[in-house]
């Protein structure tokens, strides 16, 4: 399970990486760029809220269900926020 939460989280990074240089590398109107930036930010800290105790508990050998919960909470949410 700890290898899961370990590959879970480093698709989460690397998507979050792809998408945080491309929101800053894009080029549009102000609007534009600036709306891309915020919800790359914003979709950045959501991720980060939940990988970052994911990899401390997988890292540490302890509670792992709590830690395949939490690296899967981001994923979870950001398909319910742009679906609703």
């Amino acid at each position: 399970m700890r290898k899961l939460v370990f590959a879970i989280c480093a698709i989460q990074i690397a998507i979050m990486l792809f998408i945080l240089v491309s929101a800053f590398t894009m080029s549009s109107d102000a609007a534009g760029e600036g709306m891309a930036q915020g919800l790359a930010m914003v979709g950045a800290i959501v991720v980060s809220v939940f990988v970052v105790p994911a990899l401390l508990l997988a890292t540490a050998d302890k509670a792992m269900k709590v830690a395949l919960v939490l690296s899967l909470a981001a994923p979870i949410l950001l398909l319910l926020a742009t679906t609703i």
